[in-house]
């Protein structure tokens, strides 16, 4: 029988994922529990069959939308002993804990089993073309299986990712069972391997990997092991960041409390709509014994406005110039509210193609805020850059409360650019951040 809230799972999915009768299959949930931090539903479920990832997955987005307030599921199976070859359960049903059945395909998604050591992300692009076989490994955040009119043919795209770098993997499917097999095997959240080689997709105009193997990975988990004082991020965007973030801001809190960091800013692309999510999870965490500060934020774009005004005071940003990201973070009330006036300013009369905020705008509600020079799109490391000298770089700077400087492997894209003939190395990367630091210490001397 299967016994689950209205909406969440029809007896006719159940049937179809285990290929059995609905009326002989058991599917029932027996308890319901909340994590420490209120976050993530726990369940525990009797069943008399092998729950599929896709059925599960089918599950546990639903429960998600009909709560509403939850990040994830759990869910905890127990199967039920008294089914036998019969199907007739008997009197004193037995429940205990068990492991989901593994599938006997051995970790094998398609193909072959992987052997071969990984490549980095980095290092794909110098491959594409090659015809030269590869490994990848990463995060499934993207998928989506297409039909073709071609009989048992399907095309496969997964969007992989590790941490900020991501890439494509497509690869054919080309029978009935391995589609099942892959359908069965693979969900969003997953970690994978994946085989093949690198060619330069006309379609979407990007490197992707036509993967003929793929493999199940283990999925790593970070542990905090660092005793000393924990970092703060002071640059995170949400998938509120158009085109520049996919995670959700409450995994991104839950994660900094569990990695016990006193403190995250929020700093979306122009825009402050994931202030709430963020607010509501941390009073969750609070109650639960993990305490952690919000620090409301943004990531605008400063318009550069010396003599961008008319005789009449009105500000032309048609005028072609570069803006400069730029980080403004929130320290008190007073901060806050110009922060929200700074939003929709910029986006009611400043709009431009994205909201841009003019100098004077910001000189004028900067009361209260903190800012920071941002990422390589900033003023300052742009300065740096294009070679500016330590007097030019002294005044840029002291216009900001605090420098920023980023891993290398965000800046990686800037070696051997077009633009930037004269970035040609690692080392060219490591001395611009020394730069940056050495005005830093320079101001904070001052």
């Amino acid at each position: 029988m299967i016994e689950v809230p209205n909406g969440i799972l029809t007896p006719e999915e159940a049937s179809e994922s285990a290929r059995k009768p609905a009326e002989e299959l058991t599917l029932s949930f027996k308890n319901i529990s909340l994590d420490s931090a209120g976050l993530i539903l726990e369940l525990d479920v009797l069943v008399n069959f092998d729950v599929k990832p896709r059925l599960e997955r089918l599950m546990r987005e639903r429960l998600i939308k009909s709560l509403g307030n939850i990040s994830d599921v759990k869910f905890n199976y127990f199967y039920d002993e008294s089914y036998g070859d019969n199907k007739q359960p008997t009197s004193g049903v037995t429940i205990k804990p068990a492991e989901k059945p593994q599938t006997n395909n051995n970790g094998i998604i398609l193909g072959k089993r992987i052997t071969m050591a990984e490549t980095s992300y980095e290092n794909l692009a110098e491959i594409s073309g090659a015809r030269t076989k590869v490994a990848v490994s990463g995060n499934v955040f993207e998928m989506e299986i297409k039909d073709t009119k071609k009989k048992n043919f399907w095309v496969m795209t997964l969007i992989i990712n590790k941490g900020p770098q991501a890439v494509a993997v497509k690869a054919f499917i080309k029978s009935k069972q391995d589609y099942d097999n892959v359908n069965e095997s693979i969900s969003k959240g997953d970690e994978i391997i994946a085989q093949g080689d690198i060619r330069y997709d006309e379609y979407i105009h990007e490197n992707v990997m036509i993967a003929n193997n793929i493999n199940k990975a283990v999925k790593h988990t970070r542990k905090e092991t660092y005793e000393g004082q924990k970092r703060v991020e002071l640059h995170a965007h949400t998938r509120m960041s158009e085109n520049d973030g996919f995670n959700d801001v409450e995994e991104m809190v839950m994660q900094a409390a569990d990695w016990g960091q006193p403190a995250i800013a929020i700093t979306d692309h122009g825009v402050v709509q994931s202030f709430p999510d963020a607010a509501n999870t941390a009073k969750k965490l609070a109650k639960k014994g993990k305490n952690i500060k919000i620090l409301y934020g943004m990531e605008g774009y400063l318009y550069p406005d010396d003599d961008a005004y008319d005789e009449n005071g009105n500000i032309n940003l048609s005028k072609k110039r570069n803006t400069y990201h730029i980080i403004l973070i929130a320290k008190n009330l007073t901060g806050l509210k110009n922060l929200y006036k700074i939003v929709s300013y910029t986006h009611i009369d400043y709009f431009y193609r994205r909201p841009q905020l003019p100098r004077k705008v910001l000189d004028k509600y900067k009361e209260g805020l903190i800012i920071g020079s941002a990422c390589e799109a900033g003023e300052v490391f742009q300065a740096v850059l294009k070679g500016a000298s330590d007097d030019e770089l002294l005044n840029i700077a002291s216009y900001y409360d605090y420098l920023e400087i980023q891993p290398l492997g965000n800046n990686h894209f800037l070696i051997n650019s077009d633009r930037y003939p004269h970035v040609t190395s690692k080392q060219d990367l490591i001395d611009m951040n020394m730069k940056i630091v050495e005005i830093g210490d320079k101001l904070g001397n001052q």
